[in-house]
């Protein structure tokens, strides 16, 4: 298997497989990108030339024939927002009154990039991707041969296997948290100024984001390391993330010079492969609804059928449309415009 993430600047690829019934890593690969995505996003030619580039410089990509690939996007790559949907609960109005938000919120915007809604309690969170720039990377990774190519964003692998956490990113001197809660993903920025916390850039209720800050139940994991969490939050205790747990890496230098929210996620994303397999954040032109009760019906049936002793292997192939989703997602709403 195949693992990219994408950021602004660079390029990671983990190629790995199982052995044994358990994942090991054969090859980690960091390559920095000629030019920034952010600056060419509106050149096609560019978007090509740089990715192919990049993708040229890794030992063996050009044999990997028929392998499945999931792509993870870094935060910068992804624009994030909600939508309230108030007493909304016909599919049709719902998603009417979506498409209409979006026309409203993003304006011409909205012809370059696609939506993708995770729905919650209270409202419909949301990611936009830029359309040119994941459409060339798709073109791409088809002609050497990928199948099944998955498109995640970065945030979604810090999902615990509680209902409900946060995890911390660094965002400068502040850091930013996203939180996956029964009402719905929220996010926020918190900054400390004259001995005072702040919260900017809001998605959701700030005072609920609060709420769940104090509340001891709640985890609140690390991407990366944070200098200033403790200050920040001094009633929580934060979590490391172990990048590559449970996974060999015996022939890998962990060591270079890799960021530690590049390491937990490409780890995340392999040890959560039979979850994330199939699971596409990014499809254009494509509407989905699926079904609650059934979706809901059919994660905790698998959950308590599984058994600890099945093959790992096995168990991705039989049971893989049943472990697509994770806990928190209870139906998907892909818009593409």
């Amino acid at each position: 298997m195949l693992n990219l993430l994408i950021t602004d600047s660079s390029l990671y690829c983990a190629q790995w497989d199982y052995q044994e019934d358990k994942p090991v890593l054969f090859s980690l690969v960091k390559v920095k990108f000629h030019s920034a995505l952010a600056i060419i996003r509106s050149d096609s030619d560019g978007i090509q030339n740089t990715i192919r580039t990049a993708i040229s410089q890794i030992d063996d990509f050009n044999v990997v024939q028929r392998t499945t690939g999931c792509v993870i996007l870094d935060r910068s790559l992804t624009e994030k927002g909600l939508i309230n949907i108030g007493e909304l609960s016909n599919k049709n109005e719902i998603e009417n009154f979506l498409l209409w938000t979006l026309k409203k919120r993003w304006g011409t915007q909205i012809n370059h990039l696609s939506f993708s809604f995770i729905p919650g309690t209270l409202h419909y969170f949301y990611f936009a991707f830029p359309r040119l720039l994941l459409n060339q990377l798709n073109i791409i990774l088809n002609k050497f041969g990928l199948v099944n190519v998955s498109y995640i964003p970065i945030e979604l692998f810090f999902q615990s296997e509680k209902s409900e956490n946060g995890v911390l990113f660094n965002v400068g001197q502040s850091e930013s948290l996203f939180c996956f809660t029964e009402m719905g993903i929220m996010s926020c920025k918190i900054s400390k100024k004259k001995n005072k916390i702040s919260f900017t850039d809001i998605i959701g209720n700030i005072e609920k984001i609060k709420s769940k800050i104090d509340n001891k139940n709640f985890d609140i994991l690390r991407a990366e390391k944070v200098k200033n969490t403790q200050q920040l939050l001094k009633r929580k205790q934060i979590y490391q993330s172990n990048p590559f747990r449970n996974i060999t890496t015996d022939s890998i230098n962990l060591k270079m010079n890799i960021p530690d929210r590049i390491l937990n996620t490409l780890g995340r994303s392999i040890a959560k492969h039979s979850e994330w397999d199939e699971v596409n954040y990014y499809l254009n032109p494509f509407i989905n609804i699926m079904d609650i009760d059934k979706l809901v019906e059919e994660r905790y049936g698998s959950v308590l059928k599984n058994d600890s002793t099945i093959d790992k292997k096995d168990r991705h192939r039989d049971e893989n449309k049943k472990e697509q989703l994770s806990i928190w997602i209870s139906l998907f709403l892909f818009i593409t415009l």
